[in-house]
């Protein structure tokens, strides 16, 4: 996979963001799927990460943040609705930041991905698996200890963005 960083601003939508790829990487709006994910710290600062299950479309058993496919047009709408989707109706986060927007070519079948990150914090609620096959655990890790090869191709970028965002040491 080839992951690249392409923005550290937030788009302020989905036609918004098409544009910016569109100007950025000369991908027409309709060679691309985007996706947002979210990097969701608790009050210790462990980050949850979900272990992708046998349903999932590559990399099963990897870890990688909570997210999914954009549908709509309000990015930070639509990372509401796959948080719920993925570890329960119940969840509320608090203080959500845009980190990056990157893009990820799947070197097995060339499909593109365009991810919008977001850092949140879990202020209630109990994460659980609400995909199972699709996902097959949730893990509270250290962001500043966790081994890249447990992580998802787009995760491991996304771990890197998290560190330099907390540590300000972000360009």
């Amino acid at each position: 996979m080839q992951m690249a960083h392409l923005s550290k601003q937030e788009p302020a939508s989905l036609t918004d963001l098409t544009t910016q790829v569109e100007a950025l990487c000369g991908w027409s709006h309709d060679s691309f799927s985007v996706a947002v994910e979210a990097l969701i710290l608790n009050k210790d600062s462990k980050l949850l990460l979900l272990e992708r299950g046998s349903l999932a479309r590559d990399e099963n058993g990897k870890l990688e943040g909570v997210g999914g496919r954009v549908e709509a047009e309000s990015l930070r709408l639509e990372l509401l609705r796959e948080v719920n989707e993925e570890i329960g109706a119940d969840i509320v986060l608090d203080n959500v930041r845009f980190v990056e927007l990157k893009n990820d070519v799947i070197a097995d079948s060339g499909k593109r991905w365009v991810i919008a990150s977001f850092i949140c914090e879990l202020k209630a609620g109990e994460p659980r698996v609400c995909e199972p096959g699709k996902v097959d655990a949730i893990h509270w890790v250290d962001y500043q200890e966790v081994e890249q090869n447990r992580l998802t191709s787009s995760c491991v970028q996304s771990v890197k963005s998290l560190r330099e965002f907390l540590t300000g040491t972000r360009n």
